[in-house]
């Protein structure tokens, strides 16, 4: 493979890692939409216990119409037990930090995630991380805290469980990095869900807070579950393809589908400072999408640097021409002979 068809294929990988990431956020954000509406009546532990099961058996359905159910077995070992294992771990620390912290603030301090995934990349897998890539994941930083708004509430402990969160989830998505796993995104959604799952009910029986919601409440469940099954295998494929500086940032656009999603479902209509939080964060967007060409021939000086340092035209670059400058020739010729008969 010549190098052009290597940094093609580089460029196709990247795209396709943060359309996946796009669509992830799309389900992450869609379930929040629909258990925000259960969470009104029902405590969080049988929601999230109930959600998840009903994407375990959506998953289980899609693996049995591809055929791969005889992977699950297989698939329970090595890198992926083990990512499973931290992916439920984000999730309890997830929940415990909303049992004392209100939902921006949790939400801020999980929107690190990106800078911290890139900053563990270069690091510990030594992956180059390009300017855009910081300055793109910076520009996401800054829009989210104009669309969220944290509040003094973030120094509550609870805020050190969100951490936690944080850094199981970087542990998680390197373990999509560090090496192959054989396990389909599909077998990794399941396992997800079902860790998940099993959250939810021993939280819940230790509550004593089961109860079976309604029959629109189910709808909304399984709405909800659908969505996180989506978010689940679209993040596990988003974060084993193209380069970390190019895919993380694009976890920001849940914001925007948070904001979009308020506004037509809840009629909650973003203010002046939220539609600059969503520009910048569309403007991070922007940054990363640009060809790294671009930016190297910025950093070059351009075609102005080009110009100073090529030296006056010259023929032979293109630069006066040839006819005019064979005159000038015989002029000089001229005043050399007369200056010497003189």
């Amino acid at each position: 493979m010549t190098v052009r068809s290597a940094g093609k294929q580089g460029q196709r990988d990247d795209w396709r890692g943060a359309g996946f990431m796009l669509l992830a956020m799309g389900g992450y954000a869609f379930n929040d939409l629909m258990v925000k509406a259960v969470a009104e009546h029902h405590p969080a532990s049988m929601i999230l216990a109930i959600r998840s099961a009903l994407a375990a058996v959506f998953l289980l359905s899609i693996l049995s119409l591809r055929g791969e159910l005889r992977r699950i077995g297989p698939s329970l070992r090595g890198r992926a037990l083990l990512r499973s294992a931290v992916d439920s771990l984000v999730t309890a620390c997830y929940v415990y930090a909303l049992s004392g912290l209100s939902l921006a603030n949790a939400a801020a301090i999980y929107q690190l995630t990106p800078i911290v995934f890139m900053l563990a990349s270069a690091l510990v897998l030594r992956e180059a991380i390009p300017l855009r890539g910081w300055l793109g994941a910076l520009l996401g930083f800054s829009g989210m805290l104009l669309v969220v708004r944290p509040d003094g509430a973030m120094l509550d402990p609870h805020a050190l469980a969100v951490v936690a969160a944080v850094m199981c989830s970087v542990v998680r998505d390197l373990l999509m990095r560090g090496g192959t796993i054989a396990a389909s995104p599909f077998c990794l959604g399941l396992f997800s869900a079902l860790g998940a799952m099993m959250l939810g009910f021993g939280t819940a029986a230790e509550a004593g807070a089961f109860v079976l919601p309604a029959s629109r409440e189910l709808l909304l469940l399984a709405l909800a579950a659908a969505a996180i099954a989506v978010g689940y295998v679209c993040l596990a494929v988003a974060t084993s393809t193209g380069s970390s500086g190019f895919v993380s940032p694009f976890r920001y656009s849940i914001l925007i589908y948070a904001v979009v999603f308020g506004a037509v479902f809840l009629r909650d209509f973003p203010d002046n400072a939220a539609l600059l939080g969503v520009a910048l964060i569309l403007g991070g967007g922007a940054v990363v999408s640009v060809p790294q060409s671009f930016w190297q021939r910025l950093a070059s000086g351009g075609p102005i640097a080009r110009l100073r340092s090529s030296g006056p035209p010259t023929p032979e670059a293109g630069g006066l021409p040839s006819c005019k400058t064979e005159a000038l020739r015989t002029s000089a010729r001229r005043v050399l002979t007369d200056e010497e008969q003189t």
